[in-house]
């Protein structure tokens, strides 16, 4: 029998590899900034982290037009994901989490 679409161990391990995309992209946008300090939504942060994981790119620009073309499944678009991301990036960046207009921002600090 084929396996399942919601195998537990299948979904770790691809959210795990969705979480490394973003620390990447974190460190990309660091890396080509002359700011001290980039803020970005959670929410935005996970479809670059998804479409990045999908497409296999790393490129900013290909990324951001590629986000709308594309949808992220309810399974990662949530408020468990988010927060297990923050948590994620604390741990490998100094940040702080900000809500602004009903949105939670990460201000990452060089």
């Amino acid at each position: 029998m084929s396996s399942s679409k919601s195998d537990p161990s299948d979904l770790a391990y691809e959210r795990s590899k969705i979480f490394d995309r973003a620390c990447q992209i974190v460190e990309r946008l660091l890396d080509n900034t002359k700011s001290r300090t980039i803020s970005i939504k959670v929410k935005t942060l996970v479809k670059y982290a998804y479409v990045s994981y999908i497409r296999n790119t790393m490129d900013i620009p290909k990324l951001r037009g590629l986000v709308p073309r594309i949808r992220v499944p309810s399974r990662y678009a949530n408020q468990y994901t988010y927060n297990d991301l923050v948590e994620v990036l604390r741990r490998n960046f100094k940040i702080t989490v900000e809500r602004r207009r009903h949105n939670r921002y990460v201000v990452i600090y060089k």
